[in-house]
């Protein structure tokens, strides 16, 4: 019952997977051109104002959307627990489920305190808490995208080497053909997400000062 019911929920949450990237774009965007204008000096300062509570309006409205995606990620951790046969995989991806599950636990207090719905006291720390998950988060998954794309490039070369031989022998390697051109699909897919949590894993690490890169960078890489 309570699988039936996580299963209907997820596929209902799933709906606005487009919309956050929508969100998160604009609030990104936001964040590079207020820093863009307040080190320019010339932005009027009611631009500023208004970029900057545009910026903060739409993460308390994705934090909202988010409520309740721990419990996706903590299936998620689960699914990956049962039916990830490598072990190192099973590790990373199970990690990345889990901290991802902690880190919206903590985006969610950082919604009530945002409506002030509740007033933390200790409200830096929650933020510098979710930050630390969700680097944890991202770090798994840039861990396991090395070793997938590892595993890839083994796979990729194993094939070429073999349709070699087939063309010397059979002329035939249609097969063994079809499975390489899959396998430089899923590298593409597997660069594609490196990329991406390379640039993700920056807005965290900025969160907990462990890097100087300025808040128009940090907009640019969301």
């Amino acid at each position: 019952m309570a699988s039936a019911v996580a299963k209907t929920y997820m596929q209902f949450a799933a709906t606005t997977v487009g919309r956050d990237k929508t969100y998160r774009f604009v609030q990104y965007l936001c964040r590079f051109l207020a820093y863009y204008a307040a080190r320019n000096g010339t932005a009027p300062k009611a631009l500023l104002q208004a970029l900057t509570s545009l910026k903060a309006s739409i993460g308390l409205s994705r934090k909202l959307m988010r409520i309740g995606k721990p419990i996706d990620f903590y299936y998620g951790a689960l699914q990956a627990f049962k039916a990830t046969p490598d072990e190192l995989l099973r590790v990373l991806t199970t990690g990345k489920q889990a901290f991802m599950a902690l880190y919206m636990c903590f985006d969610t207090l950082q919604w009530v305190h945002g409506v002030k719905a509740y007033q933390f006291k200790n409200h830096a720390g929650i933020v510098r808490t979710g930050a630390r998950f969700w680097l944890a988060a991202l770090t798994c998954s840039w861990l396991a995208g090395v070793y997938q794309l590892y595993q890839n490039r083994m796979r990729y070369s194993t094939l070429s080497s073999k349709v070699s031989k087939l063309t010397e022998k059979y002329n035939s390697t249609d097969e063994v053909l079809l499975e390489k051109q899959s396998v430089s699909s899923q590298r593409q897919q597997i660069t594609r997400q490196l990329i991406q949590d390379s640039l993700d894993i920056l807005i965290p690490a900025h969160t907990l000062q462990y890097h100087s890169l300025g808040e128009g960078l940090v907009g640019l890489a969301g």
